[in-house]
């Protein structure tokens, strides 16, 4: 008897025997899972209003000096000849610009009047240890602690860095305000420097503050472009800091009932709570000019 042979099975056959019929054993297709977008991170969206503060900023140095360029280069110009207008134009304004820059910061403290305030004293101690304690959670480099004299409650912050700025207090907020107060005022200016509110506040003291002095009224509608809607949203941001909004309305409160004197229309709307003259009420255009609606800050605080 022979050797028994297989048969030979076809590429095909083979195929078909290993394959599963229609309906049997066949994979369910597997439910796609959608996962939600990343939770949108507070220090993320303060970095996107720093970079819109910033080129603000930039658009209010480089329209300060083009206007007074324009009238000086359209009079060389006729006289000397149209060729040179563009070329003195664009020299002025830009030369313009870089000096505002560089200035911004130290003819606001200037005009101030602010001294470095000590680590001496309970109260100014205090203050300083708020200030570092909170730079580390909020991550930012220590700003200088400056010290104006005067018996009412405010402060401010100017600097064209987060590495250059200053925080202003007056000499009457280091002392009359609670510790848990004094925290979220520090946590409120800290957030202005991170938001840069310190640049814009630093650029608008040497552009349209000399402005509002000459002509309040427009003067009062150009530091609103550039001042506007930053308070309300930096109360948020520091009691993300803080964790405890009564702390930060409780020092309004004092702070609108101690308002510091009017010194200088450069730098009045960049307090947090505008002068007020002794026996007045606040000042329209300061008010204007701050868009310091202070009844509804703590009334929203209140709400949080």
């Amino acid at each position: 008897m022979g050797p028994v042979t297989q048969p030979v099975r076809s590429r095909n056959q083979s195929r078909n025997r290993r394959r599963p019929p229609a309906g049997r054993n066949q994979t369910r297709p597997q439910p796609r899972i959608v996962m939600p977008p990343p939770p949108v991170s507070p220090y993320g969206e303060m970095s996107r209003q720093a970079a819109d503060n910033r080129r603000k900023a930039i658009a209010a140095v480089v329209l300060a000096p083009f206007w007074p360029a324009l009238v000086i280069a359209v009079v060389l110009g006729a006289v000397v000849g149209w060729w040179l207008a563009p070329v003195v134009l664009v020299a002025l304004t830009l030369g313009g610009a870089a000096w505002l820059w560089r200035a911004a910061e130290t003819r606001a403290l200037s005009v101030l009047g602010a001294a470095p305030l000590g680590r001496t004293g309970r109260e100014a101690a205090r203050l300083h240890n708020l200030v570092d304690g909170l730079c580390v959670v909020a991550g930012l480099p220590t700003p200088r602690v400056l010290v104006v004299q005067d018996e009412g409650l405010n402060a401010l912050v100017v600097g064209t860095s987060p590495e250059t700025a200053a925080l202003v207090v007056t000499s009457g907020l280091v002392v009359g305000l609670s510790r848990i107060e004094m925290e979220g005022v520090v946590a409120h200016q800290l957030s202005h420097i991170r938001r840069g509110d310190a640049l814009v506040a630093a650029v608008a003291a040497v552009t349209v503050g000399p402005l509002a002095s000459v002509w309040s009224g427009l003067g009062a509608r150009a530091a609103a472009a550039l001042l506007d809607h930053r308070e309300e949203a930096t109360d948020a941001a520091a009691v993300g800091l803080t964790k405890f909004p009564p702390a930060l309305a409780s020092a309004l409160d004092k702070m609108r009932e101690h308002r510091v004197a009017p010194r200088n229309p450069r730098i009045d709307p960049l307090w947090d709570v505008a002068p007020q003259a002794p026996g007045s009420g606040p000042d329209p255009v300061l008010g204007a000019l701050t868009a310091n609606r202070v009844e509804e800050r703590i009334e929203a605080l209140t709400e949080l």
